[in-house]
C-alpha cells in the first residue's frame, strides 16, 4: 500500500469467486487514488467489489500496482487474482575441462542470489555459500574434487 493514509484492515481468501479480498478505508478525509501491490506475488486481474464480495468493476493495474480510487473516509472491497511475478530459476550446470571449474549460470528469479553448495541433497548439513544475496547470474565454482558429487540450490 502506497498511501500513508488508507489503512488495509482485512486481507483474507475469497469467500466468492477465485483471488484475495482487500478492505481498505482512507483515514485522512481527502479523495486518494491507493495503490495495492505485493513483492510476493503479481496480480493477474484485480475488480472492486461489494462487501459482501458478488462480482463488481475492474479496477486498473499499473506499474505501481492496483489502483484504488478512494473519497474521503470510503471504505472499499476489492478482490485481486494472483499471478506469479516472477520467473522460476532454471540454472545450468557444465564443467569446464581447461580450469576444472563447475559453471553454474542461472536465468528468472529476483535478485539478490544466493547459491548454496553442498553433498547432501537435502541441502540440510551446513551448505556452503559461495554466492550469497549477491545481485549475479553465475558463479564458476573451483572447489570440487573429481568424483565427488555436490549439490546445488539458488534463491
Amino acid at each position: 500500500m502506497d498511501a500513508a493514509n488508507v489503512l488495509a484492515y482485512t486481507i483474507k481468501s475469497a469467500d466468492v469467486g477465485d483471488g484475495i479480498v482487500i478492505r481498505l478505508t482512507e483515514l485522512g478525509g481527502t479523495q486518494t487514488v491507493a495503490h495495492v501491490s505485493s513483492d510476493v506475488f503479481g496480480v493477474a486481474a484485480a475488480e472492486r467489489v461489494e462487501q459482501d464480495e458478488d462480482p463488481g468493476s475492474p479496477l486498473t493495474i499499473g506499474a505501481a500496482g492496483v489502483e484504488v480510487p478512494l473519497t474521503p473516509y470510503e471504505t472499499a472491497t476489492i478482490r485481486v487474482e494472483a499471478g506469479v511475478s516472477w520467473a522460476p530459476i532454471a540454472l545450468t550446470v557444465t564443467k569446464d575441462e581447461v580450469s576444472g571449474d563447475v559453471l553454474l549460470i542461472w536465468t528468472g528469479g529476483v535478485s539478490p542470489f544466493t547459491l548454496r553448495r553442498t553433498e547432501d541433497p537435502k541441502m540440510s548439513q551446513n551448505p556452503v555459500r559461495p554466492v550469497d544475496e549477491q545481485p549475479v547470474t553465475q558463479h564458476a565454482d573451483p572447489v570440487l574434487a573429481d568424483g565427488q558429487t555436490y549439490f546445488y540450490v539458488v534463491r
